[in-house]
């Protein structure tokens, strides 16, 4: 951004703010009005503490006194005179005054003030960004234990109500070799059938999670690797599907890499992103036209491939140990 265009949002944004100012020797002021400075809770919200700091210290050049005792930082403003702080600390942003009850009324003022100059200095905010995404000076959040613990927490749902499955079928085999009927007579109860239903859902989210948890430990893998190194790299990568995420970390070159790799993608373009995005596909899996012989798939000759529960756990178990 050019200088002429900052020097423009500054004029735009000070004339938001109106009288406000920074504090000076005229500003009518309590001695200890830094010690015993009380709060004013306003109506109107405050923007985010960060956009408060660029644009009144960054922007406008107001004079941040620095940090204190549970304050981070503390910008002295004059209104109407008299002094108020724009204060982040522990307890978050506020307006703070001499006397909370008497000058309320300024307090929301200056908070409604605020609000429009942030509004306004947007372009300047997006500058700053822009600024930081091109010489790299981001973290990245790592949510990869949070999202791994609810994968292994589904996985473990999913597996003990594959148990339950199993000892509702053992006690139907045993009633009715009880009652000397034969195996293909004997017919599974309503709690069977509801505990399959129920496997089906633990199943699909458990393989959500999985890849929501591969989804982002993926991106942190491949920037430890070294297979991203810029900032814009990397937010290219994390909106990158999952198969580039994976190639981003490995080489897949051995038969079984390959098979592994092929069966996620698999899964995931048929179980996953089929549940995701409302369970109608995008090849109109969801669609049946009329014909004589009753209601038939749209899809005739391209049936897609029923995958067996106990085959996506064991699989999701292999994967789990391939990038464990």
């Amino acid at each position: 951004m050019a200088p002429e265009d900052i020097e423009l949002i500054r004029k735009s944004a000070q004339q938001a703010l109106g009288i406000i100012k920074a504090a000076d020797g005229n500003t009518r002021a309590d001695k200890h009005f830094l010690f015993n400075r009380k709060q004013v809770i306003t109506r109107r919200k405050l923007p985010p503490y960060y956009l408060v700091y660029f644009l009144m210290v960054d922007l406008l050049r107001f004079k941040d006194l620095g940090r204190f005792e549970k304050i981070d930082w503390s910008i002295p403003i004059d209104f109407n005179g008299i002094a108020f702080l724009l204060e982040h600390g522990k307890f978050g942003l506020g307006v703070y005054a001499h006397d909370p009850e008497g000058e309320g009324a300024a307090a929301e003022e200056i908070a409604t003030r605020v609000q429009k100059a942030v509004k306004i200095a947007t372009p300047f905010f997006d500058h700053l960004a822009r600024q930081a995404m091109e010489l790299s000076e981001v973290n990245v959040v790592n949510n990869s234990i949070p999202l791994y613990c609810r994968f292994e927490f589904m996985s473990k749902a999913y597996k003990s109500k594959c148990a339950e499955l199993a000892a509702e079928s053992e006690l139907h085999a045993l009633k009715a070799k009880q009652k000397h009927l034969p195996l293909g007579v004997w017919v599974l109860g309503g709690a069977y059938s509801n505990l399959k239903q129920e496997a089906g859902w633990l199943a699909i989210s458990a393989i959500e999670s999985f890849f929501s948890w591969t989804e982002h430990v993926l991106v942190h893998v491949a920037i430890l690797t070294g297979g991203v190194t810029t900032a814009h790299e990397i937010a290219d990568l994390a909106a990158a599907d999952w198969p580039r995420k994976f190639r981003a970390v490995f080489d897949i070159k051995s038969i079984e890499e390959k098979s592994l790799f092929d069966s996620a993608l698999c899964l995931r373009q048929e179980l996953r992103n089929y549940v995701a995005h409302g369970a109608f596909g995008k090849g109109g899996e969801a669609f049946s036209f009329h014909s004589s012989a009753g209601a038939v798939p749209v899809l005739l000759p391209k049936k897609m491939e029923v995958r067996n529960f106990l085959w996506v756990a064991t699989w999701i178990s292999i994967m789990n140990w391939r990038l464990g």
